[in-house]
């Protein structure tokens, strides 16, 4: 958060807790030129819904803005094209697996998890290794999820036990690693601490892989490594 607030200098970075930062933007200025940013360029319906309606308060501040004699004061003199009223777009941007927009949505949104069964029997596999990002909405589920399973080719769609929730799941090395040549295409561009959690799952995946898992020794390593997933906090660095 302090890269974005650093590299756009706008805003400012709130530390709520040892583990919780907020990037917050309040002055009109600011707010909109972030506004610009983001404009055509969302790709999920319901957050295009809130977004237009924050266009539609802000664009009223604007008019506001420009009618008066703030900006004047301040030796504004061609107010009318200082802050220009933003057009909202109607329907949210096509994505691909050809750009980074997916690895920001995973992010955000996305879960690694790897996990080792107690007893193991000849149906069921000693290992569990998922991933899964899940969306409110049956709109957000028809836009985003379902077509993510179609542009990787594997996975599936399922409800979520919270109500009107779904869930993108992949699981299984050979399934995983589709993700894998994925992310690692665009050259691992997570921006949060998900980057460690994806770099220590995809290494117990290689030792998956590699049937490290049927040493005892090494398996019980792996499973040590396995419930650090999501807690894994080592600085950013590539390996």
């Amino acid at each position: 958060m302090d890269y974005i607030q650093k590299e756009l200098n706008i805003g400012k970075v709130i530390n709520q807790s040892k583990t919780t930062s907020r990037f917050i933007i309040q002055d009109i200025l600011g707010l909109y030129l972030i506004s610009l940013i983001f404009n055509g360029e969302i790709r999920t319906p319901s957050k295009l819904e809130s977004f237009n309606d924050f266009l539609k308060i802000l664009n009223n501040k604007i008019n506001g803005l420009v009618k008066s004699r703030k900006l004047k004061r301040l030796g504004v003199i061609d107010k009318e094209n200082f802050f220009k009223v933003i057009k909202p777009y109607k329907k949210v941007k096509n994505f691909t697996l050809d750009d980074n927009w997916f690895i920001g949505f995973v992010d955000a949104e996305g879960c690694f998890h790897i996990s080792f069964r107690g007893k193991v029997s000849l149906k069921k596999s000693p290992f569990r290794i998922i991933f899964d990002i899940s969306q409110k909405g049956k709109d957000n589920k028809e836009v985003v999820l379902d077509k993510l399973k179609l542009l990787f080719g594997v996975g599936a769609v399922n409800k979520h036990y919270h109500e009107d929730n779904w869930s993108y799941r992949v699981s299984g090395l050979k399934n995983t690693k589709i993700l894998i040549n994925y992310f690692d295409k665009h050259n691992y561009t997570f921006l949060t601490k998900k980057y460690n959690s994806y770099l220590l799952w995809k290494f117990i995946h290689n030792k998956l892989e590699n049937l490290e898992h049927l040493d005892p020794i090494k398996k019980l390593n792996l499973i040590n490594l396995s419930l650090t997933v999501n807690t894994y906090n080592t600085k950013k660095g590539k390996s």
